[in-house]
């Protein structure tokens, strides 16, 4: 039995296998074509401009206590508006009151020590020879006496003090609560004229303080007048003297750093801002530096852009860019940048491709923007401009 003869094959026309062709292959040459000319025209995009991104400045300040110590009123509440030296918050004065009573306790001891050194001068064991000498001694305890009735005055003024400012917030307080119904007139009159009698303490003992330190000056010139005449025995009388001018020179001190911890009682804006987030209220304990509040400076004119390697040398001080927001619709303004950083950095998450991973820029400094254009970290876009001449 033969084998059957192989088909023949029908040969298919010229054009007609060139329309299979341009079915089968043309599409996919176009489509490799169009994502080689993409990638060209992306790469002379990235090359022409070199796209940066970068985040509006924000500039916070923590507002702490700089003592441990009892919140007594925070008058701001989240996201209020603050001018620069308002009162944001006022600690208890409890603490500062107890430290006075206690730094006048201790200068009546030492009253009770200059009275006692005031009989001992007429021992005859203190050596002290000759009228000028013991004339000498009766006039530096007198300075002494003085000086610690200024000090005195002093501290009870302090008193005062700390205890017109307490009133004050309270007064205030009732003031919010007199307008709102809660309480009546008469608490509020109560609270305001116990102020108003400490502003007239405070008043008089300004002047009673004024005329103590002028007598402690007149003792002093008395002082130092007779030691000249007492001569060489004016040692003697001041090395019996040192003890008590040493301790009376602590209180001093103390009274001093009371007075300025006293101007700490009350917290205020170090800048105008917006408060941003409160960790303390009214009553609650706060450690020395823990923050209360935090206030976010409301100035939004200042980017930090950060540049890839392959860029660092096409970005330089005054460079002209142009910042794009990403709101909608978005936001074009023209500046250029003012600083250069001084170190590769890592970019904040907001600004890396993938925020798990970390990326690396050269930070620069762009400011001159439009007052009120921009909120404080926002994320902007950012491109290089052509030079005039046209180069890159």
């Amino acid at each position: 039995m033969s084998k059957a003869a192989p088909p023949k094959k029908v040969p298919i026309p010229f054009s007609q296998r060139l329309i299979y062709w341009r079915v089968r292959f043309l599409p996919i040459a176009v489509w490799i074509g169009a994502i080689a000319v993409a990638l060209v025209i992306a790469e002379r995009q990235r090359r022409a401009h070199a796209p940066l991104t970068g985040i509006v400045e924000i500039r916070e300040a923590a507002i702490a206590s700089p003592y441990d110590g009892v919140l007594a009123a925070l008058e701001v509440d989240l996201f209020d508006g603050v001018e620069e030296g308002e009162v944001l918050a006022r600690m208890n004065e409890d603490l500062l009151l107890a430290e006075l009573a206690t730094g006048r306790a201790e200068l009546q001891r030492r009253r009770a020590e200059l009275d006692q050194r005031r009989r001992e001068i007429q021992w005859e064991d203190l050596r002290i020879e000759g009228e000028e000498v013991l004339e000498l001694g009766r006039l530096a305890l007198e300075e002494e006496e003085a000086r610690l009735d200024v000090l005195d005055r002093e501290a009870a003024l302090q008193v005062a003090r700390v205890q017109h400012e307490g009133q004050t917030v309270v007064l205030e307080r009732l003031s919010e609560l007199l307008e709102q119904d809660v309480i009546d007139r008469a608490a509020y009159d109560e609270a305001f004229y116990t102020r108003e009698a400490t502003a007239a303490r405070i008043a008089e003992g300004e002047t009673s303080l004024s005329a103590a330190r002028e007598l402690y000056e007149q003792a002093t010139r008395r002082r130092a007048a007779q030691e000249d005449a007492a001569g060489r025995y004016a040692r003697d009388v001041l090395a019996w003297l040192a003890p008590l001018e040493e301790a009376i020179a602590v209180q001093e001190s103390f009274l001093a750093e009371i007075a300025s911890r006293r101007e700490l009682l009350t917290l205020r804006a170090p800048i105008s801002g917006k408060v941003t987030s409160v960790q303390a209220h009214s009553g609650q304990t706060v450690m020395s530096g823990a923050p209360v509040l935090t206030i976010a400076d409301d100035r939004a004119d200042r980017v930090i852009a950060f540049v890839d390697e392959r860029h660092l040398g096409r970005v330089e001080a005054a460079t002209e860019v142009e910042l794009r927001t990403r709101r909608t619709p978005p936001g074009v303004y023209r500046t250029r940048v003012s600083r250069l950083g001084g170190q590769v950095e890592e970019m904040p998450e907001q600004l890396r491709r993938n925020p798990l991973l970390p990326q690396w820029g050269f930070p620069v400094l762009i400011e001159d923007i439009p007052a009120g254009s921009l909120n404080p970290g926002e994320v902007v876009d950012i491109r290089i401009l052509p030079t005039a001449s046209g180069g890159q």
